[in-house]
């Protein structure tokens, strides 16, 4: 089978020849093309990634001797983990260990005075208790019997007044039949038996009034025998010296409890929880006031310090955030910390330059995710952007 020229023309299309691209248009195309070259440069410039090492740090508390001793015992090792009170260094200080000793003596010997002072008072006060009650005893016996005769002298008295009211009857009855121990001469005159009776009666008012007397001394000796008797305590333990031996008692028992406690401070136990750091002596080395034992860092106040070069400061401006790479392969997120301080710590000289970069330290806070639990110390990766 043939095919006729002329169905190859109607089936395939005709092409024409495009016109030649315009200069200016070509020479527009390639200036766009190197300005956003240019813009992606400087972008790609700009984004470069800065890294920098750090290490994983925490905060610490550093544990100082109060006084001139020497290390007797080390409780704890570095590494471990101490809660609040944990006994961490023992320390030996001889001449306030002496002291102690010479001073609890001296309260068990001032004890022992005192209390042979409370057994002679107790003693003291016994016998003199028995003479007061005694006296006491006598008192109240003689009072009753003042008591008895003044009841007596009291109806004599009345007896002889109704007879010198009735010795004018014409026949009167003489106290002498009341009272048999009263007689009279045989022969008496009316006159002569009323001056008897006067005399008796007085004589019987006189012995009311000495009764009463008498009552009224018995009574304020007994007052005064209860405040003897209520003062006496104290007036016995002061002449037997329970007082004195109490106050030099008190005085040693407050300079022991002074040393106790000098003595107890020589066990110093951690005020907070933490890890037991460096331990800078060793037992049976001296300190001395003021010089550092034992650090404590805080493993719940973690953080990454860096050393950042000056120049690079206006880059990392507070709470800005960083990337941190540890060495177990976690990424975590950190951010700048608030205080920075600025004060040069270190300087790195560069062998092919002759001048010295200082660096300045740098915190770096935890945010984000939970940091993974290292060894304080690891070294982290801390990336930015410039």
């Amino acid at each position: 089978m043939s095919l006729q020229l002329s169905d190859v023309d109607q089936t395939l299309p005709i092409k024409t020849a495009e016109p030649p691209a315009s200069p200016v248009k070509s020479a527009l195309l390639i200036v766009v093309a190197l300005f956003c070259g240019i813009c992606i440069a400087g972008w790609l410039e700009g984004s470069e990634v800065e890294s920098m090492n750090g290490f994983l740090a925490a905060e610490s508390k550093t544990v100082f001797s109060d006084r001139h001793a020497q290390i007797s015992q080390i409780h704890v090792s570095p590494g471990e983990f101490v809660t609040v009170g944990t006994p961490l260094v023992t320390l030996s200080d001889p001449k306030l260990e002496a002291k102690w000793a010479a001073k609890k003596s001296e309260v068990a010997a001032l004890t022992a005075e005192l209390e042979q002072a409370n057994a002679k008072a107790e003693l003291e006060l016994t016998w003199r208790l028995k003479q007061l009650d005694a006296e006491c005893v006598q008192t109240r016996l003689d009072s009753a019997n003042y008591l008895k005769e003044k009841l007596t002298n009291e109806m004599e008295n009345v007896a002889w007044r109704e007879f010198v009211e009735n010795i004018s009857g014409s026949s009167p009855t003489t106290p002498d039949e009341l009272f048999r121990p009263i007689t009279f001469d045989a022969v008496q005159t009316p006159d002569e038996a009323r001056v008897r009776a006067m005399l008796r009666l007085g004589a019987a008012q006189n012995a009311v009034e000495v009764n009463d007397i008498q009552v009224e001394i018995c009574e304020r000796r007994l007052a005064e025998l209860n405040r003897i008797r209520n003062e006496l305590p104290a007036k016995i333990r002061e002449s037997v010296g329970v007082t004195v031996a109490e106050a030099r008692l008190e005085v040693a028992e407050s300079e022991f409890e002074q040393i106790d406690q000098q003595k107890s401070a020589l066990l110093i136990t951690s005020s907070s929880h933490g890890v037991v750091g460096p331990i800078t002596k060793q037992v049976g080395e001296t300190v001395t006031t003021g010089e550092p034992i034992v650090q404590l860092f805080q493993e719940d106040r973690r953080f990454v310090e860096i050393q950042v070069p000056t120049h690079l400061l206006s880059e990392l401006v507070p709470d800005s955030e960083l990337a941190l790479r540890f060495p177990n392969g976690d990424k975590r997120e950190g951010t700048v910390s608030g205080d920075i301080p600025h004060q040069t710590i270190d300087t790195t000289s560069d062998a092919s330059a002759s001048h010295t970069t200082p660096f300045v330290a740098m915190r770096i806070e935890p945010t984000g995710k939970l940091w993974p639990s290292l060894p304080l110390g690891s070294p982290v990766v801390v990336e930015f952007k410039q």
